[in-house]
């Protein structure tokens, strides 16, 4: 159990660490993911070994001192074990996101807070799409 609280908590802040330059307007970010799709369909979020990896690219752009616009793609393969090894799927997924970041701190500093808001979609192998709220 221990081992799995520093796992979730070293993950969320990998993720919400980022830099942006202040003298460049826009950019791109890459980003490694961790794809969870089996605690959400019978399985354990702590069952790390069916997390499957992931990648992101974004496009950031700094509309005022404080709004960024991030537009990040990704894509992994997903797995999920339903109630055994027979009835799981494996499957390729593609998302794309719009969303809006409300910076609090802008002046220099390597880490700032933020809010994010938007809307993305998720396209899977077979051809369904899902709407998220990131």
């Amino acid at each position: 159990m221990k081992n799995f609280v520093l796992i979730f908590f070293s993950l969320c802040f990998v993720s919400l660490l980022q830099a942006q330059n202040p003298a460049y307007k826009s950019g791109i970010s890459f980003k490694k993911l961790f794809m969870d799709y089996q605690s959400q369909n019978g399985g354990s979020l702590s069952d790390f070994k069916s997390y499957h990896h992931g990648f992101e690219i974004g496009y950031n752009h700094m509309l005022s001192d404080n709004i960024m616009l991030h537009v990040p793609f990704k894509t992994g393969v997903v797995r999920s074990h339903i109630t055994d090894e027979d009835n799981c799927f494996h499957k390729t997924v593609y998302g794309l996101d719009g969303q809006v970041q409300y910076l609090f701190d802008t002046n220099g500093n390597k880490v700032f807070p933020y809010l994010a808001a938007g809307v993305g979609g998720v396209l899977e192998q077979e051809g369904e799409t899902n709407v998220q709220i990131p």
